[in-house]
């Protein structure tokens, strides 16, 4: 059964409702798209099954909806995973690093972070130690304090999860931050696909102290990385511009 849950931090047509409330009703071009892309996605699941290139286990109870969902959240995060690879690809220290004025945050960045927001769901999922410094891109662990603009708590003590404080980050090319950014999604690839079934109905806390699934941690931080590669695509063709 569906257990309605804190919105996602983002306006899009992933969020839910939260408990006690009933969700709009979305446009009528908003439900064709909705079936639109659930019937792509039913075709890619049968597809990568018969292909071999998503594998459940055997002895899962999980219906063929968790089989889509699971393969959609794949591909997606796959697409996304790709296109930031590609923009840090051939590029030197100078270059991963380099922000236009106005801008704080280079392509190098971009991609450690979105590579370290996969390690951060692979952890919280798993409850494993992450082998990388998740400091060393923008995440505040483990501070805690407010949010000035809502005013909301913002806190670690959720994490299921500890990681290596002492470990070093990608090497200084743009080929460094690619392998960075690929053992990451490997590693959540793999323990979201092959051990789904030992999260996808397990509840956590996320960061405002309220309760919510898996599901949360990985379609939260999905949107990021899309809002993420955006970015480093239009910084990748500004430097482009530049040589």
């Amino acid at each position: 059964m569906h257990v309605p849950e804190e919105p996602l931090e983002f306006d899009g047509f992933l969020a839910v409702a939260p408990p006690g409330r009933v969700p709009a009703p979305y446009p009528a071009s908003v439900t064709r798209r909705a079936a639109v892309g659930c019937a792509r996605a039913a075709r890619a699941a049968r597809a990568a099954r018969a292909a071999g290139r998503v594998t459940l286990p055997a002895s899962s109870r999980y219906s063929l909806a968790m089989d889509e969902r699971v393969s959609q959240y794949v591909r997606e995060a796959e697409s996304y995973k790709r296109r930031l690879a590609r923009q840090a690809a051939n590029l030197d220290g100078g270059q991963l690093q380099w922000t236009p004025p106005g801008i704080v945050n280079g392509i190098g960045w971009l991609v450690r972070h979105c590579a370290d927001e996969f390690w951060f769901c692979f952890g919280q999922l798993s409850g494993a130690r992450v082998p990388v410094n998740l400091n060393g891109s923008g995440f505040p662990v483990p501070a805690e304090g407010f949010r000035p603009a809502t005013g909301r708590p913002y806190r670690w003590g959720f994490l299921t999860f500890d990681f290596d404080r002492a470990a070093a980050g990608p090497g200084p090319t743009g080929a460094d931050h690619v392998a960075y950014l690929n053992r990451a999604w490997h590693a959540l690839r793999g323990f979201v696909v092959d051990h789904h079934n030992q999260w996808a109905d397990k509840r956590y806390y996320n960061w405002n102290d309220r309760e919510c699934s898996g599901w949360w941690f990985l379609d939260h931080f999905l949107l990021d990385t899309a809002a993420h590669t955006g970015q480093a695509t239009y910084l990748r063709r500004l430097l482009n511009a530049r040589i």
